[in-house]
């Protein structure tokens, strides 16, 4: 009886990891509807399936809902991983159009900071939610959502326009990125030899949203830069 409850749970696990990587890795769709609606639908869909499906997830997993089955947990998990193609093919997308001679150097610097995002949002739980695992799933559920609805009317693709300065930006991007992945990585080394309180963890989430929003003051130098110019 043991050994086959522990198959079946085997079994469910495998289900849902199978459900998470293919809806992280199944991108066509974004695509699809991306050739055919506008940047702001895509991002705004992706948000509300990101909310939606890990929203769902944490409901079942704090018993606010009946205990869902296996297949519905499946469905909930393979829409949330999915929601973050369409973040990407907006992000991607746009930039590659903006930026058609640096796009090797954009896309670059994207995939960069998508790969920090995942530590960024590990120092957030931590000072917002402190050491309760369910939470996680909550914010993981509700923050990329924001961020999407917050700034959908900033990623748009605008009439390319060189930059007499464009490289140097880039640099700054790949610097600020560099800085960012060098705090996290020390302050990761840290919480494993130190016990932080809340207030430590708060203070290195401000740092951390801080360094992750820096390379917006360096777009407002440069924005003012092409207007004095102009």
């Amino acid at each position: 009886m043991g050994s086959s409850t522990t198959t079946r749970g085997l079994k469910a696990d495998e289900l849902l990891g199978f459900s998470k990587d293919l809806g992280a890795n199944v991108g066509v769709f974004s695509g699809l509807i991306a050739e055919v609606t506008p940047t702001w639908f895509v991002l705004l869909l992706g948000a509300a399936f990101n909310f939606g499906g890990y929203f769902m997830i944490w409901l079942a997993v704090t018993g606010r809902i009946a205990k869902p089955k296996v297949w519905q947990m499946c469905v909930y998990i393979c829409i949330g991983a999915n929601s973050q193609n369409f973040a990407d093919t907006g992000a991607l997308v746009t930039s590659v159009k903006n930026f058609p001679e640096s796009r090797g150097s954009m896309l670059g610097l994207l995939k960069g900071f998508t790969g920090l995002s995942g530590a960024v949002m590990i120092q957030i739980y931590l000072a917002v939610y402190g050491n309760d695992s369910k939470s996680l799933i909550l914010l993981i559920g509700w923050l990329p959502a924001a961020i999407s609805v917050v700034f959908v009317y900033t990623i748009r693709t605008m009439k390319p326009v060189k930059h007499p300065n464009e490289m140097n930006v880039f640099y700054q991007f790949l610097g600020a990125s560099v800085v960012l992945a060098v705090f996290l990585m020390a302050v990761t080394l840290a919480e494993k030899l130190v016990t932080f309180s809340r207030a430590a963890f708060a203070g290195v989430a401000t740092v951390v949203c801080f360094l992750v929003f820096s390379p917006l003051f360096t777009c407002i130098r440069e924005e003012l830069l092409v207007w004095n110019i102009l």
